[in-house]
């Protein structure tokens, strides 16, 4: 082969590969709609993250089914609450997984027994992480925010240790919140660690209890989504968080109203999203929230609805 000939094979392979790069490489980060409870799938061509599972046994795990996902490289529990880690169980017992990352609570729950059974029976390591911890997964980079350390003798309430993990793709970054409160939030504030995000889950399902003004704030989130069920028990989302973004020019879904949430993120930072349900009073909604500048908003139709039937206790 000629040298020139070389070259150009060469430089052909480079752009091709920098092209295939830039334009087609995308994550999607998937909330999942588990009623009232949180799942939320993060995929790439490479790698599949599952942030716990919600509340019923076999729900995610049938989804996981419908999308062909067989093998997940990291699964996460945040806390012991069954509405977070009851359908990992399933998960565990019916994919392979290579790590499950938990925070090391104990808890007296049928369902929280159930959960480490799982892991024991399962061919999963095990790890409890600590902030400032991250894990390279192709171009996934996973950050910890919370806790400090692991949480196997913390005596006090489970929310108060749950594992807040802040997903990195190029020049974009989405933080997952599993039910910390606001006494977490400022406490990852104050140890100066990277928060800022494009998408913010909003902590314990919009709950008063999280999403402290000055950590919406510092997040700076575009788009932020809550995981609760349709008039659930609980009025979760309360309307003091939803308040809170309202002032801050946050654009807010959430599943009970939306559905499953399906945000697609290139490597550019930028993001656009789709809902299995279109509100009627979405219509306007571009110009409801002019503050939104990379989101692109899709709102389609897209059955993907869960059965919720067989919720264990």
């Amino acid at each position: 082969m000629t040298s020139q000939k070389f070259f150009l094979y060469a430089t052909l392979f480079l752009l091709t590969t920098l092209f295939s790069s830039s334009v087609y490489a995308q994550i999607t980060i998937t909330a999942i709609n588990v009623g009232q409870g949180d799942s939320v799938l993060v995929e790439s061509d490479t790698h599949r993250i599952l942030i716990d599972g919600g509340r019923a046994l076999n729900c995610v795990a049938d989804y996981l089914a419908d999308k062909d996902i067989s093998h997940l490289h990291k699964v996460i529990g945040t806390h012991a609450h069954a509405d977070h880690i009851g359908g990992l169980v399933g998960v565990l017992q019916r994919k392979k997984v290579d790590t499950v990352l938990y925070n090391g609570q104990t808890h007296t729950t049928l369902t929280f027994g159930r959960f480490i059974d799982a892991i024991a029976e399962s061919d999963a390591a095990y790890h409890e992480p600590s902030r400032g911890e991250f894990f390279e997964l192709g171009d996934i980079i996973l950050e910890i925010l919370h806790p400090e350390g692991s949480a196997a003798d913390y005596e006090g309430h489970l929310n108060e240790k749950s594992i807040v993990v802040r997903i990195v793709y190029g020049d974009f970054a989405a933080i997952i919140s599993g039910d910390i409160e606001q006494k977490g939030e400022l406490e990852i504030l104050s140890s100066g660690i990277d928060v800022s995000a494009q998408v913010l889950e909003l902590g314990h399902h919009g709950s008063r209890t999280s999403s402290h003004p000055d950590w919406v704030q510092a997040v700076g989130p575009e788009l932020a989504f809550w995981q609760a069920g349709l008039d659930n028990s609980y009025g979760h989302p309360h309307d003091e968080t939803l308040n809170t973004l309202n002032k801050l020019g946050v654009l807010h879904i959430g599943t009970a109203t939306h559905g499953t949430i399906t945000i697609t993120a290139q490597l550019d930072g930028s993001f656009d999203f789709k809902t299995s349900i279109i509100p009627e009073n979405d219509n306007d909604i571009e110009e409801a929230y002019p503050g939104v500048s990379t989101a692109t908003i899709i709102l389609l139709l897209d059955d993907q609805e869960i059965d919720q039937a067989n919720i264990p206790e």
